[in-house]
């Protein structure tokens, strides 16, 4: 990481303020409950972008951008074997501190969305939740084609709505396949392509 953007930097220094204000205590059962098995008509943003994974038993999920692990515990307990990938150092201290609390395991790293490290095809599922507003757009939908599988899908959820950057984000994803079920609330769309 000694060639790092000057964005990178700034979002790895973002990140490490992020982290120093975050404390990691006994998960919120009931919160992780909602993500279980959402309904598939859930006003929430987040519940459907779950409901959108659909069953991840077996499946290998990478979540991309994973910060603190917020989402790794659910997706282990819908039993996805999980990949958490963050640029933040801190961040990928608090997702490892998450899981041993909750005695749960999954593979937690530091990366680049860029470039994540990962073998080609690997992924069944990413799941990226609010990161790819903060990123070059092809340079990480290049890194996504490549480690996700041939019949695999993405979930993107961004904190955008009807966005110049959303209809761009759009344009460059494959047509070929069966793409965008999306639900749109006030602030948020989630995007799912099988």
């Amino acid at each position: 990481m000694s060639k790092l953007a000057e964005r990178d930097r700034a979002e790895i220094e973002r990140s490490a303020e992020e982290a120093a204000h975050i404390t990691i205590g006994p998960p919120d059962r009931d919160q992780i409950k909602r993500y279980l098995n959402p309904p598939s008509d859930t006003a929430f943003p987040l519940e459907y972008a779950y409901w959108l994974l659909g069953d991840v038993r077996g499946k290998t999920v990478l979540d991309l951008g994973c910060g603190s692990g917020e989402n790794i515990v659910a997706l282990v307990e819908r039993g996805a074997r999980v990949i958490g990938i963050d640029i933040s150092p801190e961040l990928i201290a608090l997702a490892r501190q998450r899981l041993a609390l909750v005695k749960l395991e999954a593979t937690v790293q530091v990366g680049s969305a860029y470039d994540t490290g990962l073998p080609d095809a690997c992924v069944d599922v990413i799941f990226c939740i609010a990161l790819v507003h903060h990123l070059d757009i092809e340079r990480v939908r290049k890194e996504m084609r490549r480690v996700l599988a041939g019949d695999g899908k993405v979930i993107l959820m961004e904190p955008i709505r009807f966005s110049k950057f959303y209809a761009r984000l759009r344009n460059l994803l494959p047509r070929s396949r069966q793409c965008f079920r999306i639900r749109t609330s006030r602030d948020k769309v989630g995007v799912c392509c099988n």
